[in-house]
């Protein structure tokens, strides 16, 4: 371990953060690598055990991302041993993704013990400080200084807490996941280009509602189109508790309206592009409307507004993924 007091790596403000994960990837990711970002994170997955929505690369992201190199630990020392193990690993350039418990580091949150991944990205020895970030404001991917023997205790304390599915309440070893430390090294020499036959491959798998990750054996959970259908049955069972899951659907909008900027030629699809950025920005109003409606707790009758809206955006999803799929094949 170095003697420097203090180490900072490289993290910017991501542009999509609905989860740890994407927050994470995006703040490292430079313009070098957003060929490959443009290449996947197409297809969408309603994941039944999590009852969430989430891109499908989610499952896969360190062992598919080409300029992340990772390897994971299960960590079984003390709290100096963490300690000492995340300082190492930053002084060695390496990024530590996690699962710290809420109840301790996250002040805004009031529940009971709650695992959340998080990212390590730095440390002040003068402070005593790491450098954590998480989805800490109001669900914004941010920064927040917790004490060395603070952000041991939310390590130690994952294990034994409550993760959003009863079952991980559990010290069996099918969770021991909750002790792993993944080391993340960004790789300076991986360079990507658009691969037009993985996009075209991605929206016929968007539109045809199928599974993209084939060692994924998972019949409960849908895909692409269909998981418009699975949210809208959520929001009529619990409506006000879906505010990521509304949030990432926008995001999959801005995703695709940076995406088209960059893999179609802009002058002779230009209608098309301004068009999908006008529908973009009808996904945010969407979601702060949602916002407003579950900080008023409105009515059933006003909330259905919402599956109304969002039932109208899906179909209209439809028609332009079509006319991207079409656009794409012609340009490639």
């Amino acid at each position: 371990m170095s003697d420097e007091m203090i180490k900072q790596l490289t993290m910017n403000e991501p542009k999509i953060y609905c989860y740890t994960i994407y927050g994470f990837l995006f703040s490292i990711a430079k313009e070098k690598d957003m060929p490959w970002i443009y290449s996947n994170f197409i297809q969408l997955m309603y994941h039944n055990d999590w009852k969430m929505p989430i891109f499908e690369d989610h499952i896969n992201v360190f062992p598919d991302c080409p300029f992340l190199q990772s390897s994971s630990m299960r960590f079984k020392g003390d709290a100096d041993d963490f300690t000492n193990t995340i300082i190492d690993a930053i002084d060695r350039n390496y990024y530590c993704y996690l699962f710290l418990d809420w109840y301790y580091i996250n002040d805004s949150y009031h529940g009971d013990h709650f695992a959340h991944t998080a990212v390590i990205s730095g440390y002040d020895r003068t402070k005593g400080v790491f450098s954590v970030y998480d989805n800490f404001d109001n669900g914004k991917f941010v920064k927040k200084e917790i004490p060395f023997d603070v952000t041991s205790k939310a390590f130690f304390a994952s294990k034994t807490s409550m993760t959003g599915n009863a079952e991980d309440n559990d010290q069996s070893d099918a969770f021991s996941y909750l002790s792993d430390i993944i080391f993340v090294n960004y790789n300076e020499f991986a360079y990507t280009k658009i691969d037009y036959n993985r996009i075209i491959y991605l929206l016929e798998s968007y539109l045809n509602c199928e599974n993209i990750i084939y060692t994924l054996d998972d019949k409960s959970s849908v895909y692409g189109m269909d998981v418009y259908n699975r949210l809208d049955k959520e929001l009529k069972t619990m409506p006000y508790d879906h505010k990521k899951d509304i949030h990432l659907i926008y995001e999959h909008k801005l995703l695709m309206e940076k995406r088209l900027e960059k893999i179609l030629d802009t002058e002779s699809n230009s209608e098309l592009i301004e068009e999908y950025k006008n529908f973009s920005q009808e996904f945010l109003i969407l979601r702060n409307l949602y916002l407003k409606l579950c900080f008023k707790k409105a009515d059933s009758e006003q909330m259905s507004t919402i599956n109304t809206k969002l039932h109208e955006l899906a179909l209209r999803d439809k028609e332009f993924m079509e006319r991207i799929l079409a656009s794409v094949r012609n340009h490639h």
